[in-house]
């Protein structure tokens, strides 16, 4: 159903996706939604407004995704990064980044992980333990940095290789080349 909104005259798609959706990615005619209660993962045709679930995802609450070289790329609460085909669903690899991720971002072939320590992960909150960077051709995984303190990923953004943390907590950003 497509509905024009009176106030901003913007146009509202509604395409049946799931139980929590957390978060999207696009490429082209293309959307995928990932759900963190149910852990579906769906894709949209954005020219029909259809959706199609492709698949259950592993992890307890996948909710964070990035479209990369081709692949989407998701993590979440109780869940690794996993590499994902976008066409039917599979998963491609599992890569152990630690406890779990918060959020994620990809800029090149970097994929920008901050990770939550196992004492924090059940709880949800986004506190971060370590940012990683992981290499979207090869798998690598390395320590970029790690918190001093206390620092809540409320948004994460990398370009041209400097990543950028807000910590709405703290009242902070950080950027890390």
């Amino acid at each position: 159903m497509i509905r024009i909104s009176p106030r901003t005259n913007a146009v509202v798609a509604r395409a049946p996706v799931g139980d929590g959706p957390a978060s999207m990615a696009f490429n082209g005619q293309t959307a995928w939604v990932v759900n963190h209660r149910d852990r579906v993962l769906s894709r949209i045709n954005l020219a029909t407004n259809r959706s199609s679930a492709l698949t259950t995802l592993a992890g307890e609450a996948p909710e964070r995704m990035v479209w990369a070289r081709g692949k989407l790329w998701i993590t979440g609460r109780g869940t690794d990064l996993l590499e994902v085909d976008p066409a039917d669903g599979s998963l491609e690899q599992t890569i152990e980044i630690g406890a779990s991720g918060i959020d994620i971002v990809a800029d090149g072939d970097n994929l920008w992980v901050p990770t939550r320590n196992a004492t924090v992960d059940p709880t949800g909150f986004p506190t971060m333990d370590t940012l990683k960077r992981v290499s979207a051709s090869s798998g690598a995984v390395s320590t970029v940095a790690q918190a001093n303190g206390r620092v809540d990923v409320h948004g994460l953004v990398a370009r041209a290789g400097v990543v950028w943390i807000s910590d709405n907590t703290r009242g902070r950003l950080y950027r890390i080349p």
